[in-house]
């Protein structure tokens, strides 16, 4: 393992806090090799989070689906049937994107587009 040297920030930054920072350090290395170790578990639990955050926040927003056409949309094998459930489809594509990237930098324009993944295009032809 690195060991760094922080002695140079002895009277800026407090010790606990170097601690922290090497903890989370750690913990960020040892994540990426249980990801390697265990891609399949990883995925699944990746599944389920997205599954249940659309499910969640669309219920907040007072759109509602069955338990099986929410499954059937989040798999791509059912066509939406209602403006709700083409927002859940948008939704999903949103948090597809959001997670297909090991890291993000939000900003306005980045929010905007996320925002335009999930209420466009919205249409019930």
């Amino acid at each position: 393992m690195h060991h760094f040297d922080y002695s140079f920030l002895k009277d800026e930054v407090p010790g606990r806090l170097v601690n922290l920072s090497n903890i989370l350090y750690d913990i960020r290395a040892n994540d990426s090799i249980r990801l390697r170790n265990n891609l399949k578990t990883y995925e699944k639990l990746q599944s389920v989070a997205i599954i249940d955050s659309v499910r969640s926040s669309n219920a907040i927003e007072g759109i509602q689906t069955s338990e099986k056409n929410l499954n059937e949309l989040m798999k791509n094998n059912s066509k939406p049937s209602s403006h709700g459930e083409y927002e859940i489809l948008g939704y999903r594509r949103a948090m597809e994107e959001i997670f297909s990237f090991p890291s993000l930098e939000l900003s306005a324009k980045y929010i905007r587009h996320l925002h335009s993944l999930i209420l466009g295009p919205v249409s019930e032809d």
